[in-house]
């Protein structure tokens, strides 16, 4: 009895270690199934959290595991997405900003041209009215020189009117003389 007892307790013991073996290799099996997806979606994860966009998990089944890879996926697709809609956008706000620069520039040569034209016509304007000025004065002298020319004339022609009227009487005088 002792003998059978101990056949039956070495017999239930390698049992016991072989379901137990056995457990731990399923549960291994089991395991490995679970965390070796894990452990890629954590290595993507990483890549993906220093900029790499490019990374993608194989979604290798329908269970929970599988769900989170295809939601891994998604998440870095659309964060492809943003980052090439920020690229795009980056792109636009540069040209616009070149565009905005060189219109900014336009203007500005714009508006000295039209500081330096306004500049000219003033100068122009000034020395305008300094030709006016002496246009007129020289008028002015003119009309003073025309006005002596003509006061001159009129005592020319009365002095000549005087003359004639000496004239007529000198003449009349030296035909009496000469008549006697």
């Amino acid at each position: 009895m002792a003998a059978q007892q101990r056949r039956l307790l070495l017999m239930t013991s390698l049992i016991g270690f072989l379901v137990i073996g056995a457990g731990a290799a399923v549960g291994y099996a089991l395991v490995g199934r679970w965390l070796n997806p894990l452990q890629r979606m954590v290595g993507v994860a990483a890549a993906v959290a220093k900029g790499d966009l490019t990374q993608n998990v194989d979604a290798g089944g329908n269970d929970e595991i599988g769900t989170l890879a295809i939601s891994l996926n998604e998440m870095v697709a659309n964060l492809r997405r943003i980052a090439d809609n920020i690229q795009e956008a980056s792109v636009q706000v540069a040209s616009s900003a070149g565009e905005i620069s060189a219109n900014a520039r336009m203007i500005t040569d714009g508006a000295q041209a039209q500081a330096q034209a306004a500049e000219e016509t003033s100068t122009s304007m000034e020395e305008m009215a300094a030709s006016i000025q002496t246009v007129a004065g020289n008028a002015q002298s003119l009309a003073t020189y025309v006005e002596e020319t003509s006061s001159s004339i009129t005592e020319m022609a009365v002095s000549y009117t005087h003359l004639r009227a000496h004239e007529t009487v000198l003449d009349l005088v030296c035909r009496l003389l000469l008549e006697k």
